[in-house]
């Protein structure tokens, strides 16, 4: 369970500061998909990397099973307790399907499972001959699913997603979320997805809006 408590951020704009949350309260479950939407620069993205740690200049506390993250090392919590998913996927493009999973279990100090993550790969509709291939000549289809298959494999508590079916066609993007959510379901993570999607919006088991500064739950 992450927990947000009267939580207020704002980045300096020229001379002055421009608010984007104030006096936020919500707490994100386990174990479903939690979807964050909300109008192009109301300050999804920046709340997503106060979560992940990234960001500590905010008032307020988040807690992540009761402890306030910023007083945890920001480099061992996203190293051990964070996955994230981009729009961009954010691969090495000269590195093989494999190689980018061992890479992330290595930095994640995780160890390599052939078994689970072939089948991990193979639920997310990888096939078996393309484990070896670089995933720079993979679709964008494809290397989303990769990513999706290393922030699983990494077997973190959280996952943050922003923008995970940005760069994807319509049905793509369809069959992501559907095995994100499905997937979410099974393992009991905490799932964070900023998105505009109207196809991840209507999959969201929790619906939460930013408008006003506010973020309230509108499913």
């Amino acid at each position: 369970m992450i927990e947000i408590k009267n939580l207020s951020y704002a980045y300096p704009d020229g001379d002055h500061l421009r608010v984007l949350l104030k006096d936020v309260n919500v707490s994100f479950s386990e174990g479903i998909l939690n979807v964050l939407s909300g109008r192009s620069g109301c300050g999804k993205t920046s709340l997503l990397y106060c979560l992940g740690g990234f960001e500590t200049e905010y008032e307020g506390r988040i807690l992540f099973d009761r402890t306030d993250i910023r007083q945890l090392d920001g480099d061992e919590f996203r190293r051990k307790k964070i996955a994230f998913i981009f729009q961009n996927f954010n691969l090495f493009g000269n590195l093989s399907v494999l190689d980018n999973i061992r890479c992330a279990l290595a930095i994640s100090d995780t160890k390599y499972d052939a078994d689970l993550c072939s089948r991990t790969l193979r639920r997310l509709g990888i096939r078996e001959d393309q484990f070896s291939r670089k995933v720079s000549i993979l679709s964008g289809g494809e290397q989303q699913r990769v990513a999706i298959a290393r922030a699983l494999l990494t077997k973190k508590d959280i996952i943050l997603a922003d923008e995970p079916t940005g760069n994807l066609d319509l049905e793509t993007s369809r069959e992501i979320i559907k095995l994100l959510k499905a997937l979410v379901h099974e393992t009991g993570k905490t799932m964070i997805v900023v998105s505009h999607d109207p196809e991840v919006i209507s999959e969201a088991d929790r619906l939460f809006t930013i408008t006003g500064k506010k973020i309230l739950e509108t499913r």
